[in-house]
């Protein structure tokens, strides 16, 4: 039997059944909605608040490495007085402002590498020139270094200027 033949009553209860289905997807959605609003204000705010978290980090990392500089900014200025003042002690100065210098980028993680006697590596090494050897051994390798190189975490920051061996001609012929 049909809602029609079922008669008015039938159908009036349906209709109000699927009114009620439908106040209730409705209420669910407006719920849904409402909870994906709050969500995507949570986000924002969670995401302002990290920036603003990162950022922090790195002004305070920023002022660590400045107030490392501090020493050797007096050792510097030490120097300069030591020299003024012609004193002996200028090259011991220099030498230790140096070295204080270098102990400041190794409390920061970095380190000098001198690539002498390595073989070239394109990826450590940047080669300005080749000097030209006579022992087969000595090719393509680091012969002189112009500049250290720097890395930190593994990672090159800055290569090594260096110069590389090329065999001699006349030495591979007869080789």
């Amino acid at each position: 039997m049909t809602e029609a033949q079922q008669g008015p009553k039938a159908l009036q209860e349906r209709i109000d059944a699927l009114e009620l289905q439908l106040a209730d997807a409705q209420q669910t959605a407006a719920k849904l909605r409402e909870a994906h609003t709050e969500a995507a204000a949570e986000f924002v705010k969670t995401r302002d608040r990290l920036k603003r978290n990162h950022s922090s980090e790195i002004e305070a990392a920023r002022m660590s490495m400045v107030a490392r500089l501090f020493e050797l900014a007096d050792n510097l200025d030490r120097t300069v007085e030591a020299g003024e003042n012609g004193g002996d002690g200028l090259l011991s100065g220099v030498q230790l402002v140096r070295d204080h210098f270098f102990q400041a980028l190794a409390e920061l993680g970095l380190t000098r590498f001198d690539p002498s006697g390595e073989t070239f590596d394109p990826t450590r090494h940047d080669a300005i020139g080749v000097v030209t050897v006579q022992d087969a051994d000595q090719a393509n390798v680091i012969v002189n270094v112009l500049k250290p190189g720097y890395q930190a975490d593994g990672r090159v920051l800055r290569a090594a200027m260096v110069q590389v061996g090329k065999l001699d001609q006349e030495t591979r012929i007869t080789t």
